[in-house]
């Protein structure tokens, strides 16, 4: 792929955690997810992952697992955003009755669309945390990246 001109691939791992995996129905487990992006940059192209957070059953400990999982792999680019229920998908049906108004689209980036047990500053804090990791990580300061995931890890576990 690279020799065609492939640069860069773009992976929707949406989570770290095996358990939200399976509630999200991706047919992927987190070790196929790492093995797709460490074959991806061995060949000689970068990497991209887009994950979410707050989605249904996801816990606290999950959470924290899939930021420091997501700031672990070898990516060139990193997004986080909060689980938003898109219209015509089965998120958007399951999470129907504890619906909040707004639309994703006519909103500001990263707003909590429904009612779950996180408050939309924790799962902005997880992103942030997994912002910060994964740019310590590219700026091989894997040392100051490891310090700030043990030391903000029980922060998340303290806010609601």
């Amino acid at each position: 792929m690279r020799r065609a001109g492939c640069k860069r691939i773009f992976f929707g791992i949406e989570s770290g955690d095996a358990n939200v995996l399976k509630e999200m129905k991706k047919g992927i487990t987190p070790d196929q997810a790492r093995a797709a992006v460490e074959a991806c940059v061995a060949a000689g192209i970068k990497a991209a992952g887009f994950f979410m957070v707050g989605y249904l059953g996801e816990t606290t400990d999950s959470l924290i697992r899939s930021i420091n999982f997501s700031s672990s792999l070898p990516l060139d680019y990193v997004s986080y955003t909060i689980a938003y229920p898109l219209p015509g998908t089965g998120f958007y049906d399951r999470v129907h009755e504890r619906r909040q108004k707004g639309e994703w689209h006519k909103v500001r980036h990263n707003r909590l669309l429904f009612n779950t047990d996180f408050s939309e500053n924790k799962l902005r804090a997880a992103i942030l945390k997994g912002a910060i990791q994964h740019r310590l990580n590219k700026l091989h300061l894997r040392p100051a990246a490891r310090v700030f995931e043990l030391a903000t890890n029980p922060l998340l576990r303290v806010l609601r």
